[in-house]
């Protein structure tokens, strides 16, 4: 597959079939060169940034070679395969290596519309090493700490970003921990809609059954799905998702039984 097949973000986002590519997109696609092996050192992959490229790095604050070479793998990956193999060909290590998570959620964040090419690389990184996981759950953080900050289209992606890592075992709904779900501002409130919302929405009952099962017998988690529990019960009504879900909302029926095997998981003992 070539990288045009996620050029098409709206498709998959349920946004409106005229929706414009972000400048991300459309400078990763003008800049693709048709695959091959990715540069073997930090220092050239970053000189091999084209002039459109190395404008957005500097906008997204892209402000070290490590950075920048990753931002070019990522953009120039002909799919997320290309990307992982290339990113394994930089040769990072240890901090440098943690560096490919924050890069990767900088760009998925930027984009116009949500684009699920971050969430395969992301996963790809994850099933590769643990050290991964750790990273995005500390990065996960970083952002929430900054909900107030986010602008509201890069609050809506990481919330779908997160919800496919965890749909696929990735993460586990423990990145959420320090999330206090009992006592939510407007921001956070929008997050977490969209997290269960796309969770519960998009994924199947044995899915969700796994997902939640996950965290349901790990006692430092009670209060996290105490938390899960009711936010599921008062703020995951279908009339509240319905909007954010747009096209991709399910029946009302589905999403409270979907809702109903959800909390079950969360307050079993």
């Amino acid at each position: 597959a070539n990288n045009r097949w996620w050029l098409v973000g709206s498709a998959w986002a349920g946004t409106a079939a005229g929706a414009q590519p972000s400048k991300l997109s459309a400078a990763s696609a003008a800049s693709s060169g048709g695959g091959g092996g990715g540069a073997a050192s930090v220092a050239a992959a970053s000189a091999t940034l084209t002039p459109r490229l190395a404008v957005l790095a500097r906008e997204l604050r892209m402000n070290t070679d490590v950075r920048r070479a990753i931002f070019g793998v990522v953009m120039m990956g002909t799919d997320y395969l290309d990307a992982f193999e290339r990113l394994l060909k930089l040769g990072l290590r240890d901090v440098q290596e943690r560096e490919m998570v924050r890069v990767l959620v900088e760009c998925c964040l930027h984009e116009t519309a949500y684009n699920p090419y971050y969430a395969h690389l992301g996963a790809k990184l994850c099933a590769f090493s643990h050290n991964f996981k750790i990273t995005f759950q500390f990065c996960a953080w970083d952002k929430f700490r900054a909900f107030e900050e986010l602008p509201v289209r890069a609050l809506a992606h990481l919330a779908r970003l997160l919800a496919a890592l965890v749909a696929g075992f990735s993460l586990s709904l423990a990145v959420l921990k320090v999330i206090d779900l009992s006592a939510l501002g407007p921001r956070a409130l929008l997050f977490c809609r969209v997290f269960f919302g796309r969770l519960l929405a998009e994924h199947s009952d044995d899915t969700i059954r796994s997902v939640f099962a996950r965290i349901s017998n790990v006692p430092d988690l009670a209060a996290t799905k105490e938390g899960v529990a009711l936010f599921l019960k008062t703020n995951l009504k279908a009339a509240a998702v319905r909007p954010i879900l747009g096209a991709h909302a399910p029946d009302a029926a589905v999403l409270k039984a979907r809702v109903k095997l959800a909390r079950a998981l969360s307050t079993a003992a």
